[in-house]
């Protein structure tokens, strides 16, 4: 139960900051997200509050992970799925803390 909290947290996370996320680079998404930007700042708001769950929901998830962590070691490809999903957020949510504020004040 505690794996599929975990996931959930994660997914749900992912699919909150990826608007930030995707904003960083060039494209029709990077076109999408800043056309809804500049229709209202409420908007922003919106994204901000989003990005700021999606952040509380990778903490909620790195928490349940900590409190239902199985002791033992692990073989095979197992044991290189929590790092690598550990790293790739890591990444992700710096990517994110430094993008969000940049995309506050290029639409503020």
């Amino acid at each position: 139960m505690a794996l599929i909290a975990e996931a959930v947290l994660l997914i749900l996370g992912y699919a909150l900051v990826m608007p930030v996320l995707l904003s960083s680079f060039d494209g029709a998404p990077n076109d999408v997200i800043r056309a809804w930007l500049n229709q209202s700042p409420a908007n922003l708001w919106l994204l901000v509050a989003g990005t700021i769950v999606g952040l509380a929901c990778w903490i909620g998830a790195a928490a349940v992970e900590k409190k239902h962590r199985r002791q033992g070691r692990m073989g095979g490809w197992k044991s290189l799925v929590r790092p690598t999903v550990t790293v790739v957020t890591g990444l992700c949510g710096f990517c994110v803390c430094f993008s969000l504020p940049l995309l506050c004040m290029a639409h503020l």
